[in-house]
């Protein structure tokens, strides 16, 4: 069974709604939730370490939409595009 899960992402004076899906890195975010970091910025993305590991999703994509929230694995990132 699917639940719906929500998290609040906030930066200063902006703040999102980012819903999670229904995976093990999805999992492992929310049981880590509250997260507490330090933004920085590349290129269209922004970005922050999370303290989780775990692997790559066996149907995982490396392309993302615009506005998307994402993990990534190589470093343990959080990122919004």
């Amino acid at each position: 069974m699917s639940r719906e899960r929500k998290m609040r992402l906030r930066a200063k004076d902006v703040e999102l709604v980012a819903s999670l899906n229904d995976s093990s890195t999805a999992n492992a975010v929310w049981d880590a939730l509250p997260i507490i970091g330090h933004a920085q910025t590349g290129g269209d993305e922004i970005y922050f370490s999370v303290p989780i590991k775990v692997e790559e999703e066996v149907n995982a994509v490396e392309a993302v939409e615009k506005g998307a929230v994402a993990f990534w694995p190589p470093s343990n990132a959080f990122c919004l595009f």
